[in-house]
């Protein structure tokens, strides 16, 4: 899975209602997980713990679960 993001921080001085700085700081990040390998880890190991495998892969499912959801900070992303 790949997720980027970018943000844009625009910042603009005025003095005496003139625009006198007017500066855009680019932000950017990306990441790849390969989310494949975890769950055919827990699905082997599941299969070593009879009657676990069901746990494992819902622990599995957790883990992943904050790495895919979409974060408005690009600093935020995992490594």
């Amino acid at each position: 899975m790949d997720q980027n993001a970018s943000q844009n921080t625009r910042t603009q001085r005025y003095e005496m209602g003139s625009l006198i700085k007017d500066t855009v700081v680019p932000n950017q990040a990306s990441s790849h997980r390969d989310y494949l390998v975890l769950l055919e880890y827990a699905a082997r190991e599941g299969k070593k713990a009879q009657g676990a495998d069901e746990t494992i892969l819902k622990d599995a499912l957790a883990n992943m679960h904050q790495g895919v959801l979409l974060q408005d900070d690009p600093s935020a992303l995992p490594c």
